[in-house]
């Protein structure tokens, strides 16, 4: 396979959080989802947004705290915390809070 071009910003976060972080299941009667709904700009309307493991999306819940005390409802809504940036952002930062690499191009980093 074809080599990828290499990012101009390239950055490694040593983060080594020393707590767990549970991220509510909001289903019905109790019962946990394995998923979490979360709303990109690119987000038609009538959909409730991208689905995105729960799994991975508690990764990014310990590195960011403002996102522990949100529900799947506020996650997925027009004002959601992600309702603003790009589908491309997200999945960049889904991966930072997964491995501790932050790799972008130049012109991507007011968005990021």
């Amino acid at each position: 396979p074809p080599a990828l071009p290499h990012p101009e910003c390239d950055l490694y976060d040593a983060f080594a959080g020393g707590f767990e972080v549970q991220v509510a299941a909001g289903g019905a009667g109790g019962a946990a989802i394995a998923e979490v709904r979360l709303r990109t700009r690119e987000t038609p309307e009538g959909q409730r947004g991208f689905a995105v493991l729960r799994e991975a999306f508690s990764s990014l819940v310990r590195r960011c705290p403002a996102l522990r005390d949100l529900s799947d409802e506020q996650l997925a809504g027009s004002a959601g915390p992600f309702a603003s940036v790009s589908l491309a952002v997200l999945r960049m930062l889904l991966h930072w809070a997964r491995t501790g690499r932050l790799a972008f191009d130049r012109r991507m980093a007011q968005a990021v």
